[in-house]
């Protein structure tokens, strides 16, 4: 039993592929050393986009936890 939706699952990896081509952003992804720093970057912004998610339907915790997830 997995937690994680396959179309989660499908969204991270297709996050993941594209952040491979894209150094720059890997890279600011991989210097960030607090959850701000991750929200500014722009493969946390390549993340939110790919997922469609608008920042006022969120609720406050789930942006964090992205974060923390593409950290």
């Amino acid at each position: 039993m997995s937690i994680v939706k396959e179309e989660h699952k499908a969204t991270l990896r297709k996050w993941h592929e594209e952040l491979q081509e894209k150094r720059g952003e890997r890279a600011s992804l991989r210097r960030s050393t607090t959850v701000n720093d991750v929200c500014l970057t722009d493969g946390f912004r390549l993340f939110l986009k790919n997922r469609q998610i608008k920042w006022q339907d969120e609720p406050e915790w789930r942006i964090t936890a992205l974060a923390l997830i593409a950290a």
